[in-house]
């Protein structure tokens, strides 16, 4: 594992939390601490601000302090990437003695902030598989544990540069690790001698998206700016296109970047030279989820222009199954074969995300149902060799202890009975048809990481 990158592997998997209703039971005094901001930045009080409202109509805070705690919003630390304003605020347990044990980061564009939580139990699941000591993985944690629980982490990691969290990725810093400490004697001097692993890290930082759920997801807070009108193209894959000027300008740099991605590039490729496409791509504020694509029609809808980059990756994998599958998707809706389409679709975005570096795109973990998360995690690392390269359907079959000898099928299969929506039949005879395009198709070989 490289010991050059600060923020890589916060990306590797992200933890998502589905929203249940709050008690109303002391649920003000609750939400008063929570958001609490103590800080008179003004960025910070306007994510503070959007939380409430969605907390509104989603009634999230009190299943997030359950799960994580409450958020330190005057201790966050700031720093800026591609652009962005991008906000790590350490959550503090309710348990008591503990240390930090999750960070929410705060990525503000022009138009929205994305955000997401991270855990050091992903963290420890990440370090297990590739190996090390964690502590390149981990000393955020135990950054915030002294820096704002004002206490030692039990790591005993010390921090010799004090300044805050600034800096880009060519900017280092050392860290030093107490391991042993000997008495002893020297020419009849008692002599104390310490043990101390030292390593460099550089500074790196990503964008960083969210999922939905109170912990995740997408609200729209900008730093204004941004934006522009759209051209008369729809990103080429549409007939016609009902967006307004701010939507399509969105939907054509989202295009741009995926044909720089090779997955969706195999995709974009195979729908160009067949001539299929969209028959329109509208915003409809009353749909669920971020985005939706219906077989029948050719239609794909986003609820906001805000979730167009949310609602995309997944949306485009249904809609390009429905054109590279023999019959469509259409048969397998709402029965038979349902957990197939949904699940290739989900693990392609994770896939994807994570081989791109990017894996806090806002949908990683959608694949992962509720009985084995880190096991899915581990696999995906382990069928991808670390992010590296993407796994062909005879790797997908892989067992290995590591990750519970659980394969494809099995993680489909807990996947379905985890959802309502997808608890249906899985088609033992409907292999992952797109995935082994995407591998066939120049995505296969190893890919050399950035530091």
């Amino acid at each position: 594992m490289s010991k050059t990158t600060l923020f890589l592997l916060f990306v590797a998997s992200l933890f998502v939390v589905t929203c249940t209703n709050e008690d109303s039971s002391g649920s003000g005094a609750l939400s008063e601490r929570f958001f609490s901001v103590g800080s008179s930045d003004r960025y910070l009080q306007g994510i503070v601000s959007s939380l409430k409202q969605k907390n509104d109509s989603a009634n999230f805070v009190s299943e997030f302090v359950e799960t994580y705690g409450y958020p330190l919003w005057k201790d966050a630390v700031v720093f800026p990437e591609n652009g962005n304003t991008v906000y790590a605020v350490p959550v503090k347990s309710l348990n008591f003695g503990a240390e930090i044990e999750a960070i929410w980061f705060f990525s503000i564009g022009a138009e929205c902030t994305n955000y997401h939580i991270y855990t050091r139990k992903v963290a420890d699941a990440i370090t297990r598989q590739v190996g090390g000591d964690g502590v390149e993985d981990t000393w955020m944690f135990d950054y915030f544990t002294r820096y704002a629980l004002h206490k030692e982490p039990a790591s005993g990691l010390i921090f010799l540069s004090e300044k805050q969290i600034k800096t880009r990725s060519q900017v280092m810093d050392l860290n030093c690790k107490v391991t042993g400490i000997v008495g002893m004697e020297y020419e009849e001097v008692e002599l104390l001698v310490i043990d101390v692993y030292c390593w460099k890290t550089y500074h790196y930082s990503i964008m960083f998206d969210g999922g939905g759920g109170g912990a995740d997801g997408t609200f729209p807070l900008g730093e204004g700016g941004g934006g522009g009108s759209g051209s008369s193209s729809n990103g080429s894959i549409s007939a016609k296109s009902s967006l307004d000027s701010n939507g399509q300008h969105q939907w054509e740099q989202i295009i741009l970047e995926k044909k720089q991605e090779c997955g969706y590039n195999a995709m974009l490729n195979y729908l160009s030279r067949n001539n299929y496409k969209l028959t329109d791509i509208k915003i409809n504020s009353s749909i669920s989820g971020s985005g939706r694509y219906n077989p029948d029609t050719d239609v794909m809808e986003f609820k906001s222009n805000a979730l167009i980059s949310n609602g995309f990756n997944e949306e485009f994998i249904h809609f390009f199954q429905n054109k590279y599958y023999s019959n469509g998707i259409k048969e397998y809706a709402k029965g038979k074969g349902t957990p197939n389409i949904e699940f290739e679709a989900k693990l392609l975005v994770d896939i994807l995300c994570a081989l791109k570096g990017d894996a806090a795109c806002q949908q990683f973990g959608a694949g992962e149902g509720t009985k084995y998360v880190e096991q899915y995690t581990l696999w995906l690392a382990g069928i991808t060799d670390d992010y590296q390269r993407m796994p062909s359907y005879d790797d997908l079959l892989k067992r290995d202890s590591s990750w519970g000898n659980l394969n494809y099928w099995d993680f489909m299969q807990n996947f379905a009975e985890s959802s309502p929506s997808y608890n249906y039949p899985v088609d033992q005879s409907l292999e992952p048809s797109v995935l082994k395009y995407v591998y066939n198709n120049g995505c296969n070989k190893q890919k050399t990481l950035k530091a």
